[in-house]
């Protein structure tokens, strides 16, 4: 039956201070709450440049860190500062949420420091303070500045830059909605031109940041394509789901990979998060790839842990089985509809949209309303969809 379906694409680390080096420097790192300080020793002439990095190697609190460099910045050389951001981008959860209010204001001198200096970075570390920086998620114009001097440095010397960090870089950028055309450019043409060089997480990272960033680079799906399908079998859940999804995302056609990604992760399901079940079942859908063992294995998986699905993977995954046809009887019953309508306040507008696209399909392939939500969210889901414009397509 012909629905219409639209779909805008969404998707898809220690131990306390122990002496370093000499027993005069030590790091006290015992908290005492969350705005314990840290304290230092230290003897009459400062820290030489070995214990400076030692001192930060051993930190794991963003306060530790900050309070180091607010004692010894001016120490500090590009091997300090990209030691520190790396540390910082391992942080907890709540640490970053403390480092990201003000947008960021807590980080301002570690971040003008930075910036001056970033051109002096050793290669490589130059990618690792953009992943670590895009992690934290600082986000605001006083940023700007530094993420252009990153650039400007990785452009410069991309052809040093190895695998990984080529594609770090991109998907350091692409998470920071910094991606610009110059510098997403030039990684896909060197990333193209080394591609065989590429291990399956930079593959992955690749495609994931090219998509997201939503940069046309054809030459480089067709090479990660290419090198994708000849690693599958070392992809992670996550590899597997990236990778197709980014496909999907970017409409860049690669039968091979999704018959290679199929295969791997119809074996492998149930080693995959809800994300990562979601995620692929869309790609198929989207891509139009038929894969009927991956549905009926994601579909199985999927019920035995729907408890487990937040709003957008429920959805996701409904919408994807109404786009590919594809019935799922283990999936769609009262336990579906029993989480729909647990949900049912923290459904937005597109979720909702979503969901009445999949209960079209679903009653016109089955009688009666075994599995459906309740009449109550049915009739939000209905009103959702009316009251936006959708582009016509086939299921």
């Amino acid at each position: 039956m012909a629905l219409r379906l639209a779909w805008a694409a969404r998707t898809p680390l220690l131990q306390r201070s122990a002496p370093v080096a000499q027993t005069t420097w030590r790091v006290s790192t015992a908290l005492r709450g969350p705005t314990a300080a840290l304290h230092t020793r230290a003897p009459t002439d400062p820290p030489n440049p070995k214990q400076i990095n030692s001192l930060i190697s051993k930190l794991t609190r963003a306060r530790e860190l900050l309070d180091l460099h607010a004692k010894y910045g001016k120490l500090f050389d590009s091997i300090h500062l990209a030691t520190c951001w790396s540390r910082l981008g391992k942080v907890s959860a709540s640490d970053r949420d403390w480092l990201r209010s003000d947008n960021g204001a807590l980080l301002a001198a570690l971040r003008e420091q930075t910036t001056d200096r970033v051109q002096k970075f050793h290669v490589q570390t130059v990618s690792n303070t953009a992943h670590a920086i895009a992690k934290l998620d600082l986000r605001g114009a006083a940023w700007g500045s530094l993420w252009k001097e990153v650039e400007g440095a990785a452009l410069a010397r991309r052809s040093e830059l190895d695998p990984q960090a080529l594609a770090n870089t991109a998907w350091a950028f692409a998470t920071a909605g910094r991606a610009t055309h110059a510098l997403m450019d030039a990684v896909a043409e060197e990333s193209a031109r080394r591609g065989r060089e590429f291990r399956p997480q930079a593959l992955a990272n690749t495609a994931w940041a090219f998509a997201t960033a939503g940069h046309a680079a054809p030459a480089l799906f067709d090479a990660i394509g290419k090198e994708s399908a000849g690693q599958v079998r070392e992809f992670t859940p996550q590899n597997l789901a990236n990778t197709a999804w980014a496909f999907a995302t970017a409409s860049h056609a690669a039968t091979a990979l999704f018959d290679t990604i199929g295969k791997e992760a119809a074996g492998k399901v149930h080693e995959f998060q809800p994300q990562n079940l979601a995620n692929t079942a869309w790609a198929f859908a989207t891509a139009g790839h038929g894969a009927p063992a991956l549905f009926d294995a994601i579909g199985t998986e999927s019920a035995g842990r729907v408890g487990e699905f937040k709003p957008q993977r429920l959805v996701n995954t409904a919408w994807a089985f109404a786009k590919a046809g594809h019935a799922a009887p283990t999936l769609f019953n009262q336990h579906f509809a029993d989480r729909c309508n647990a949900l049912a306040d923290e459904f937005s507008v597109e979720n909702l949209r979503q969901l009445h696209q999949w209960h079209m399909w679903y009653t016109g392939e089955h009688a009666g309303s075994d599995g459906l939500p309740g009449a109550a969210l049915l009739a939000r889901c209905e009103a959702a969809f009316r009251a936006t414009k959708t582009n016509p397509s086939k299921v």
